[in-house]
């Protein structure tokens, strides 16, 4: 009976993350979608773009910006989590592929439920003469599924190396808490926090007056249970900062927006930050910075074609 009953436990854990998993790929693929959208407008209406360079762009957009967001999501997942099991993230993941596989073949592997499966399958089956009506007609069904599973391998690779990160960067920053080497406004009042009363916090700023060299902001410390806070850092905002310009930048593809993401991260962690956050920032910023280089080479190299 237990073991039925631990069989239905694990079953349901199971379905709830396999459904989170094909959230996690749905959402990747609308939103490079968006920006895919947004950059093939914009690019168009600077040159006139044909269907094959339009088709390389779209690749290059969906093939980075899939894996990026999926890997932002499996490093934030690892870090709230803090497990890492490769079987745990595997046996849920191959039900969410499937399930994603089903919608991709309802849409004919429209971009936004698929990534750029259709216009990988079409480029490999046509070449330079692929068109619109190739990419549909000519490209064999076997092409799209082989695509398909060859891009669910790779998000699932990125997703289980973002987690592993995300796992040892919180094990990290516990260690670095039980050291004493957490925020630095921490690490300067722990030495009181065995001195203050258990007692709740409305009642600690009377105590701490009596203690010496400690300011009334340290009550901000302690929760309704009477534990320290630890998820104070320095430079919280310089994080929120970078996360946000790196997002940004990801739409506009703005080459400034992705260098300041990555200098509000570095100035974050060289002030002590070990948030989520700006890790996250720096690698989006990164990733931002590559996408927008690229494609600003692409569009010059093509814009070159055009006028030769």
């Amino acid at each position: 009976m237990n073991f039925l009953l631990n069989f239905v436990y694990k079953l349901r854990n199971h379905a709830v993350t396999s459904g989170l998993y094909f959230l996690y790929l749905f959402a990747s693929c609308v939103l490079t979608m968006l920006v895919e959208a947004l950059l093939i407008f914009f690019i168009d209406k600077i040159i006139v773009l044909a269907y094959f360079p339009a088709t390389v762009i779209r690749i290059v957009i969906y093939t980075v910006g899939v894996p990026a967001i999926i890997a932002v999501l499996g490093y934030f997942e690892g870090y709230k989590d803090m497990k890492y099991s490769i079987g745990e993230v595997i046996v849920p993941y191959i039900p969410a592929a499937v399930l994603h596989l089903l919608f991709a073949m309802l849409f004919k592997f429209q971009g936004f439920v698929s990534g750029s499966v259709r216009f990988t399958a079409g480029l490999i089956a046509n070449g330079t003469d692929i068109t619109y009506d190739s990419l549909l007609n000519v490209t064999p069904y076997w092409m799209f599924l082989a695509v398909f599973a060859a891009y669910e391998v790779l998000y699932c690779l990125v997703f289980l190396i973002a987690k592993y990160f995300g796992v040892q960067k919180h094990i990290i920053f516990r260690g670095e808490l039980r050291k004493g080497e957490g925020s630095p406004r921490e690490t300067e009042h722990s030495e009181y926090f065995n001195q203050i009363p258990n007692i709740r916090r409305n009642q600690h700023t009377e105590y701490i007056n009596d203690i010496p060299h400690v300011s009334n902001s340290s009550a901000e410390l302690f929760n309704e249970d009477h534990l320290p806070l630890y998820n104070i850092q320095p430079a919280h905002n310089l994080a929120v900062a970078s996360l946000v310009c790196s997002i940004i930048s990801f739409f506009c593809v703005g080459v400034p927006l992705a260098i300041a993401a990555i200098v509000c991260a570095k100035m974050a962690q060289n002030r002590g930050n070990t948030e989520g956050i700006t890790t996250a920032g720096l690698v989006c910023g990164i990733v931002a910075l590559v996408l927008s280089i690229v494609l600003n080479v692409l569009l010059v190299f093509l814009k070159g074609l055009m006028l030769s």
